[in-house]
């Protein structure tokens, strides 16, 4: 095996490593968001209790918030947590292109002129909408 060789697959090694870390971090990401999307619905319902103030935990702090401004923290949040999947999502679509870039580029130097101009795999190259593309949309539906 030539050097070329081991630089191409260390290379494929890292990106992968680096895709599979940030699938972890899109994973813990959902995580709070979902737990961030279940605060407001709780905050937003009515329990019937007379309290106008709730405790929210902020890193090893514990505060005592009127529930307005508590909702409003916690949409910030899920705003700030919106935006962090995006980035992640949008870093894996890249390295899955590169990986793929690697597959194909390796395809091409096995395979015979006339194999290697297949059609590529259409639809994998979307990208979701974004937060904003998002509320643009809901008002026109």
């Amino acid at each position: 095996m030539d050097w070329n060789e081991v630089d191409r697959l260390s290379n494929i090694e890292a990106i992968g490593d680096q895709f599979l870390a940030n699938k972890q971090s899109r994973i813990c990401l959902d995580d709070k968001r979902n737990k961030t999307r279940t605060a407001i619905r709780a905050l937003g319902k009515d329990t019937g209790q007379s309290t106008d103030k709730s405790w929210l935990c902020f890193g090893n702090t514990l505060v005592k918030l009127p529930n307005s401004k508590a909702k409003q923290t916690l949409e910030k949040d899920m705003n700030i947590l919106n935006e962090e999947i995006d980035k992640v999502d949008t870093a894996m679509m890249s390295q899955a292109e590169q990986l793929q870039g690697h597959h194909t580029a390796r395809l091409n130097q096995s395979q015979s002129l006339s194999d290697a101009h297949q059609p590529q795999l259409k639809g994998f190259d979307l990208k979701p909408l974004s937060t904003q593309e998002r509320k643009v949309f809901s008002k026109f539906i």
